[in-house]
């Protein structure tokens, strides 16, 4: 599979690799069931190297040469994303990061070591689900401490809401109003949507309303984000409810933990929304083999 583009005078094409080794500058990768040596000096312009099983969108041009066989011309990962997220597991030198994403101890800078409940900043690349990325289909880059305490290297636990409010009290209900329902959306399929419903009850004396509710999560990537939004009636009477609807539309396949804040005036209620996204294949073979292998269109 590929898309054919024009360089010059030259047509090229793209395609979607597997790496299969890199030792140095040299890398083995795996395009159309045949495997091709390939020195990154010349090809590869990113600021980390890929590591086995990465998946590459690779431009190439067929040589009417048996022994070179196709030329190619450039390699970049086939997605990636930017965002902050809680280190979900760790043990020794690796763990995961919320979404899926794996990371090892060697991508952390300035020291820092890694413990679970950290928030960090990170940017991940697409990988094939293996062993050595303990079964994730992304794999971290780079990775920092979103805060650190001074002299140490140890990241703060904190929240995505931050700067709305401390990360227990803004989960906590007040004032009378509660907010209950699943926040775990159905497990969904690649590009498709879903929903669930919040139940927000005003038991305090007087009525309120909703005045602002947001999905405060920042992403650079965000035409690869998942996509949230709610509708529902805003204004509660004291003594009644109102129902929230959360609709996700899935872009961005693994695990995902999204925070919605609800706003009465001066105060406000948090949740963390909950989606497991996966691709059409994952239905149906429970291997690693064909299933990760996605175009980036905008390479």
């Amino acid at each position: 599979f590929g898309d054919n583009m024009m360089l010059g005078q030259h047509e090229f094409i793209k395609g979607v690799a597997r790496v299969i080794r890199v030792s140095g500058s040299q890398c083995l990768i795996r395009l159309n069931n045949s495997d091709h040596k390939i020195n990154l000096v010349s090809v590869w312009n990113h600021s980390y190297l890929p590591k086995k099983s990465d998946l590459l969108q690779v431009t190439y041009k067929d040589v009417d040469d048996f022994e070179i066989g196709l030329q190619i011309v450039q390699l970049n990962p086939t997605r990636y994303k930017e965002s902050h997220a809680e280190i979900y597991s760790w043990a020794r030198n690796s763990g995961t990061i919320s979404g899926n994403i794996y990371v090892d101890r060697s991508v952390c800078n300035q020291r820092y070591s890694p413990r679970r409940g950290d928030f960090v900043k990170f940017h991940a690349v697409e990988c094939e689900a293996s062993s050595e990325s303990l079964q994730c289909i992304w794999r971290a880059t780079s990775v920092t401490p979103l805060e650190t305490v001074p002299g140490y290297q140890r990241a703060v636990s904190t929240s995505l809401a931050k700067s709305e409010e401390d990360t227990g009290s803004l989960m906590k209900d007040k004032r009378g109003i509660t907010i209950l329902g699943d926040t775990a959306f159905p497990q969904i399929l690649l590009d498709q949507k879903t929903s669930l419903i919040l139940v927000v009850t005003n038991n305090g004396a007087e009525d309120v309303e909703i005045t602002r509710i947001r999905f405060p999560k920042d992403s650079l990537d965000s035409d690869r984000s998942n996509g949230y939004e709610w509708t529902g009636v805003t204004k509660i009477m004291s003594g009644s409810f109102t129902e929230i609807s959360v609709k996700l539309t899935a872009k961005n396949p693994g695990r995902d933990q999204q925070p919605i804040v609800f706003y009465f005036g001066d105060f406000s209620i948090g949740r963390i929304l909950q989606a497991d996204v996966i691709l059409t294949s994952d239905l149906n073979d429970n291997s690693t083999e064909g299933c990760r292998f996605v175009r980036n269109d905008k390479a």
